[in-house]
């Protein structure tokens, strides 16, 4: 869905209108673009980065030497029993953010190995939120999790740091 919205300037007046688009005005138009299927959305990623902290170092992504060099080794979509898993582990490592929203996190083996084990005997907490959607506890969701520990553990091995981040 794509919503026109014009904001028409004046020296001491400023409206929207967002039925009319006119490209002959000289007014600015913004387009704002609103996402259909609304929702949680879970990263994994690694990088070279040494961050100070395993928990809230967001501001220290963009800092590195080389700039940004993660990348992306996992993605899933309203995963909301991994969100809950996650942000267990957020508050064990002494988060405090009320919302576990943008709030990166370290992943390290021993949080992985516990992860695997969680998924293996199905003990992911049963998590529920407005945009979370619900995890479909298959098989073939838990082969995918256990691939991405694969990953992770790969990518650490490697010399990364794994971290896991979300957004709703």
């Amino acid at each position: 869905m794509v919503i026109l919205l014009e904001i028409h300037f004046s020296s001491d007046l400023l409206f929207c209108n967002p039925f009319f688009l006119s490209v002959a005005n000289p007014y600015i138009c913004i387009v704002i673009k609103l996402k259909k299927d609304m929702g949680l959305d879970q990263f994994a990623f690694k990088t070279k980065a040494k961050f100070t902290k395993e928990i809230d170092f967001e501001s220290e992504i963009d800092q590195t030497e080389d700039g940004d060099d993660r990348v992306q080794i996992h993605y899933w979509r309203k995963h909301a029993n991994l969100q809950g898993w996650m942000e267990s582990l957020y508050k064990e490592k002494g988060g405090s953010s009320e919302q576990f929203n943008c709030s990166p996190l370290q992943l390290t083996k021993e949080d992985l190995d516990r992860l695997a084990a969680d998924l293996i005997d199905q003990d992911l907490p049963e998590t529920q939120g407005f945009f979370f959607g619900q995890s479909e506890n298959t098989e073939e969701e838990m082969q995918e999790d256990l691939a991405f520990v694969k990953d992770a553990h790969r990518a650490i091995d490697e010399g990364y740091t794994v971290y896991y981040d979300s957004w709703w």
